[in-house]
């Protein structure tokens, strides 16, 4: 892998894979967070981000978590609660 010398870059095969199993993670994972933690929200860090977009991808995690916090099951569990997920 060639060391970026711009603020983006090209997606690597290794990231589109890690994007892969975060959406699969998150997708079952975020509804059981957002019902066991509704009282106190939910807080996502990812120390691998890179810069957030890729210049062949418009898929990077920041967007993925965004996606699967969102999803109607989330926002359910979040809503009956009288907490919001993504500051909505």
């Amino acid at each position: 892998m060639a060391v970026p010398t711009g603020i983006l870059w090209k997606r690597d095969p290794h990231t589109a894979a890690k994007h892969t199993l975060l959406r699969r993670y998150m997708s079952a994972w975020f509804p059981i967070m957002a019902k066991q933690f509704s009282d106190v929200g939910i807080t996502f860090f990812d120390g691998f981000a890179g810069p957030g977009e890729y210049i062949n991808s418009q898929e990077s995690s920041f967007v993925i978590a965004m996606k699967q916090a969102h999803r109607s099951e989330v926002r359910q569990v979040s809503v009956s609660s009288g907490t919001a997920i993504g500051g909505t």
